[in-house]
This record gives structure tokens, C-alpha cells and sequence, in this order.
């Protein structure tokens, strides 16, 4: 190997190779992706120096640039195509192509606050069931609430919520079929530790956790409890009708709750 091509070729199979690991392996930690990321091009390079087998022409810094932006470039082609692609599990699922390739879109709406806007809008534009992420699908026909979110509901995914969002391992954004957490709090975390029951993709773990829940949860509790939270959510209602400014809602609930 001491041509130019070689070289490329060497790390775009990389790539290619990391890729599905990503895809097979989904997961959060920082480590695990710096590696994945960093590793194999200087792996490359180092086996390849140690055997002298690089390009003798080139200087140091054109190979590692060129180990390095093939192997990055590459990458993300694959990611992209395989998000937009037709092999994707979600791919029969319309939903813009920006948001299809990347979370980053979303991010930006929800920094901004205007998520539950964008979503709303997405849904008039493409119906019941729209592709919000890589992922994800953000789903609003309320008559699938107990088969998705209910005891014997689909597992969670990282993205699954309290507002009726699932993911991956299929849940209410998406269909894959890996573990983790709930993003909502994993994206937080960065840790699989310490997650709360919503945020457990476990089912095992999850039903063990639940178990000790269900008889305060079940319909006749929950009937029960409707006229105090009817009182409590009138409350807040006339409390908040007195206010002549611009409040915080989230404030608000989490007085009420």
C-alpha cells in the first residue's frame, strides 16, 4: 500500500465499518464515541507507519489530513444515506429531510421554545404520524395511547416522554430495536444511572419498578382522584387568570404538582 488511493479507500471501508456500529450499538457514552470517532484513522496510520507502508511522498500532516477528513466524510455520507434511504425502519414515515438526517433541527426549535409549535405544524402539513428525527415519530392519534403507552404497551425508547413521543426500540418516536434510556433524560445525564421509572427502556427492570405502583394507578384510583385534581386545576386556572403579566407556566405546574 503506498498510493494515494489506498490510503482512501483503507478509511473509507473504516468508516463504513464504524458506522454500523454506531447503528447496531447506539450508545451515550462520551468515551465509546471518542474512540469510535478518533481511534480508527490513527490506528490506520500508526499500523501502516510500522509497517512502512505509507506514501513516502507525502508529508506527515497531508496523511493525517487525509486519513482524517476521508474517514469523517465518509461517515457522514453513510449516515445520511442511511437515514434518507429507503433502508431505514422508518423510512415509509414522511417527515421533512432535514430533520429526518439529524436531531440538531429539533434541538434548535426546542432551545428557541417553539417545539410544541413546530410539531404542530409538521403534523397539519403530514398527518397523524410524522417523522420528527432520525429515529423519531411524533404521533397524535389519541386513540393509540393505551396500546403504545399502557401496561402492555411498546417498549420505550431513548425518546420517549411524558407527552406521548417514543423511539428506536419502538415506542411513540420511532422503531429500531436498541436499549437505552429516555433521551429526555439521558441527554441531560449523559448516564444510564439514576434514570427515573419514565426513563427506564428496561422491561424487566421498568415492571419491577412499576409493580409497587400499579394499585394507586390503576382506573379505579385514578377515579378517585379526579375531583381533587379538578379542584386543584380550577385553582390554578383562577389563580392565573389574576395575573397581568407574562408568567412561567412550568413554574406553575410544578407548584400545582
Amino acid at each position: 500500500m503506498n498510493s494515494y488511493w489506498d490510503l482512501v479507500l483503507l478509511c473509507a471501508y473504516a468508516a463504513v465499518v464504524a458506522h454500523q456500529i454506531f447503528r447496531r450499538y447506539e450508545t451515550y457514552s462520551v468515551a465509546f464515541h471518542s474512540v469510535m470517532l478518533i481511534g480508527p484513522p490513527a490506528i490506520i496510520g500508526g499500523v501502516l507507519w510500522t509497517l512502512d507502508c505509507l506514501p513516502g511522498e507525502m508529508p506527515a500532516l497531508t496523511i493525517i489530513s487525509l486519513l482524517y477528513g476521508t474517514y469523517f466524510g465518509v461517515l457522514g455520507v453513510s449516515v445520511l444515506l442511511y437515514r434518507l434511504g429507503p433502508w431505514h425502519p422508518l423510512a415509509s414515515f414522511s417527515g421533512p429531510a432535514a430533520f429526518r438526517t439529524s436531531k440538531l433541527w429539533m434541538a434548535t426549535c426546542a432551545a428557541a421554545g417553539r417545539e410544541c409549535f413546530v410539531v404542530k405544524g409538521l403534523h397539519e402539513e403530514y398527518g397523524d404520524v410524522v417523522r420528527t428525527g432520525p429515529n423519531e415519530l411524533s404521533i397524535r392519534d389519541p386513540s393509540l395511547v393505551s396500546c403504545i403507552m399502557g401496561a402492555a404497551g411498546l417498549q420505550k425508547g431513548p425518546s420517549a416522554c411524558a407527552r406521548f413521543f417514543g423511539t428506536p426500540a419502538i415506542c411513540v418516536r420511532a422503531i429500531d430495536g436498541r436499549d437505552g434510556g429516555s433521551t429526555d433524560y439521558l441527554g441531560m445525564t449523559l448516564t444510564h444511572d439514576g434514570l427515573p421509572m419514565v426513563g427506564i427502556q428496561d422491561l424487566d427492570e421498568h415492571l419491577r419498578r412499576r409493580r409497587s405502583w400499579n394499585r394507586g394507578l390503576n382506573s379505579a384510583a385514578l377515579k378517585e382522584y379526579e375531583p381533587l385534581m379538578a379542584g386543584r386545576v380550577a385553582e390554578l386556572a383562577r389563580l392565573l387568570s389574576l395575573q397581568d403579566k407574562v408568567i412561567q407556566l412550568d413554574d406553575q405546574f410544578a407548584q400545582i404538582s
